[in-house]
């Protein structure tokens, strides 16, 4: 896929930053593409992110069947900060609500 080694090299000027390059960047306004998203989506945050927790939660209630996952103790790199518990989040959230 030749978009991922352009979204791989971009180095976005920080997180304030990365919250308007999602509202209005290059590639217009991005605001109604949550609504189009038909797969459940996990928004992954650091309980100790400086990002702001109202927008994180704007932005999963925004998706069909988005769902905010709290990183207890992490920041903004929370799989890095905390991968004991980022990647079991991450893990239980893809394998989905049990079979009965």
């Amino acid at each position: 896929m030749k978009l991922m080694p352009a979204v791989m090299a971009h180095k976005p000027p920080g997180s304030a930053g990365v919250s308007r390059g999602a509202a209005s960047g290059p590639a217009g306004d991005l605001r109604p593409v949550p609504a189009q998203v038909r797969a459940p989506m996990a928004v992954l945050e650091g309980e100790r992110s400086t990002a702001a927790l109202d927008a994180t939660r704007a932005f999963a209630a925004a998706l069909p069947d988005g769902r905010v996952l709290l990183v207890p103790g992490a920041g903004e790199r929370a799989w890095l900060e905390r991968p004991d518990l980022f990647f079991p989040l991450l893990d239980a959230f893809l394998k989905g609500p049990a079979s009965p």
